[in-house]
């Protein structure tokens, strides 16, 4: 009895990620025509999808991820590259849509990082954001900001393929890559 009852839960398990995959599928073409019009729109309607998420749950997926997929898999030319610049005194600066309580285990590595942050409620997640990330020409002032308050004419600029700028910059530099 209590093998059948593992095997369909299991198996509800599987149809679960398959709705999920499947409404993710079907709603793509949507949220690709509404991140090409305007991101800070996108970013709204994607992370709306975190009603009712369990706060505590996410923040230690994010941690667990993190240390099982991105942080060994995923730019870690990128990681390497910010290490060096913390290595060698520079201030560095991560600007993401990503929502606060996934890049939280990059903050070592960052002096400042700005990201998208979500209203909280009773231990769940709202869906709606508190701080939305600058895009467009909110973004470039922002590097044009941290770029002046470094005061850092020598220093150069390099971004990922994903549009995270991992700076010190001169300010003239930076609106050259934003």
């Amino acid at each position: 009895a209590a093998a059948l009852a593992n095997r369909d839960a299991v198996t509800r398990e599987r149809v679960d990620r398959a709705r999920l995959v499947a409404g993710l599928l079907a709603e793509g073409p949507r949220l690709l025509r509404l991140d090409r019009r305007d991101r800070s729109d996108f970013l709204r309607a994607f992370y709306r999808r975190y009603e009712d998420a369990p706060v505590d749950q996410l923040r230690l997926d994010s941690y667990e991820l993190f240390s099982d997929l991105l942080g060994l898999r995923a730019f870690p030319e990128a990681i390497a590259r910010v290490r060096r610049h913390r290595a060698l005194g520079h201030r560095t600066l991560l600007i993401t849509g990503a929502l606060d309580f996934v890049v939280e285990p990059l903050r070592p590595l960052f002096d400042e990082i700005v990201c998208a942050s979500m209203d909280e409620r009773d231990g769940k997640f709202t869906g709606e954001l508190t701080q939305s990330p600058p895009t467009g020409e909110a973004r470039a002032l922002l590097l044009d900001e941290f770029a002046r308050a470094q005061d850092s004419a020598s220093a150069t600029p390099w971004r990922t393929r994903t549009r995270r700028a991992i700076f010190p910059c001169s300010r003239r530099q930076a609106s050259r890559w934003w």
